[in-house]
């Protein structure tokens, strides 16, 4: 091999090195599974840091109805800011959902159905996770979802009559009038938060 096309070659490969880097650096980028699979757990947990943060804060004023109207708009707009920020799909989904924002696709139906199972078996707990690859039109994806547990502050928004106030149930009533995200108990799964990352092909 000439010295004049070992040049080229090596330059060529380095300028694809290059350019795959970058690729992988960017918003919305695809990623080997070991690495999708990091980002979908870090999307979720990252989320939900913020998504509690912000609820927890509503809910310290002891204004329930005030934070429920904050959860409805704050979620979306967390959700919006993270595909923006990550270039990413990321969801809340649930069977029983409050939003029609939050009605799952196929494959999370699937897997939220196996969530309700599970935590009926008392199988699902704060550290279960759920992940797995699925070909979609021609391209690989990481699809994770991360499940939401109801807790004792949930049940003033998702629990039964006498646990939610007869102003929030007004609320709830006109705001959302096919709501489904009621009468849950501690320990319930409520849905999941639900991450689907594009791979490279390996």
């Amino acid at each position: 091999m000439s010295r004049k096309a070992a040049k080229w070659i090596f330059t060529t490969s380095f300028a694809w090195l290059m350019l795959g880097s970058i690729a992988l650096s960017q918003p919305g980028a695809h990623l080997p599974k070991e690495e999708a699979l990091e980002k979908g757990r870090e999307i979720t947990t990252d989320f939900s840091n913020e998504f509690i943060s912000t609820l927890t804060m509503s809910l310290g004023s002891g204004d329930y109805l005030k934070a429920i109207e904050g959860c409805a708009g704050s979620s979306q707009n967390l959700l919006r800011a993270f595909n923006d920020r990550t270039g990413y799909y990321i969801r809340r989904v649930s069977l029983r959902y409050r939003n029609l924002a939050n009605n799952p696709d196929s494959y999370e139906k699937e897997r939220l159905m196996a969530f309700d199972r599970l935590g009926k078996e008392g199988k699902i707990t704060d550290g279960y996770e759920d992940y797995k690859i699925t070909f979609e039109e021609g391209t690989r994806y990481m699809r994770y979802l991360k499940p939401l547990i109801i807790k004792e502050m949930c049940l003033k928004c998702h629990g039964s009559k006498d646990d939610v106030p007869e102003g929030i149930q007004q609320f709830l009533r006109q705001a959302y009038p096919h709501d489904k995200a009621v009468d849950y108990k501690v320990g319930e799964v409520r849905g999941a938060v639900s991450v689907k990352i594009p791979l490279t092909f390996e």
